[in-house]
């Protein structure tokens, strides 16, 4: 197979190539979460309320809101997310190809990914109480071990495959438990 580079810049293929595997894998990863999350956000909405309402014996969420209303409010939510992931993805993708710079990059993404599927999935609960997603940012900025915790278990559960496809269910049960635990909203 012909090479693109130059004989004297064979050696590069040993870096190009484990460095474009490495980002097919991670826009992939990305992607299959975002357009899962997207499809299951109004499933994720019930789901949530039905483990609250299990955990507490009621639920205070608007039940006159009929099924346009849920998926108008959950798809909305779900722009809103994924408008706050592109304002952070452009700094991490400049930090990414800049030399030296990039050494940290890897770190950067890792937390980056941590912190937003812990925003994806507390906004489900937090949703059905009425709270739109300035107020999850808020929320999980302050209770910064909780939301770092929830985020690495969900970061973990998505890395192994087969056990990514319980991912969405149990992080929006661990994040509906997470949240119940710190507003005191438990049995």
């Amino acid at each position: 197979m012909d090479s693109l580079l130059p004989a004297w810049l064979d050696w590069l293929n040993w870096i190009i190539l484990p460095l474009f595997s490495l980002t097919i894998l991670i826009s992939v990863f990305y992607s299959f979460t975002i357009i899962g999350n997207i499809i299951a956000a109004p499933f994720n909405s019930l789901l949530s309320e039905k483990y609250q309402q299990l955990l507490t014996g009621h639920i205070e969420t608007d039940d006159d809101e009929s099924i346009i209303q849920l998926l108008s409010r959950t798809l909305s939510a779900e722009l809103k997310k994924l408008s706050y992931i592109i304002l952070w993805l452009i700094p991490l993708l400049i930090i990414t190809v800049i030399p030296f710079i990039n050494l940290i990059s890897p770190f950067l993404w890792i937390v980056f990914a941590i912190w937003m599927l812990s925003l994806e999935y507390l906004d489900y609960p937090m949703a059905n109480h009425n709270l739109r997603f300035p107020q999850v940012r808020q929320t999980a900025h302050q209770q910064k071990s909780m939301t770092l915790g929830l985020g690495s278990g969900l970061f973990i559960l998505t890395s192994i495959p087969l056990l990514n496809f319980i991912a969405i269910p149990a992080g929006v049960i661990a994040a509906t438990k997470a949240y119940s635990d710190i507003t005191g909203k438990k049995d």
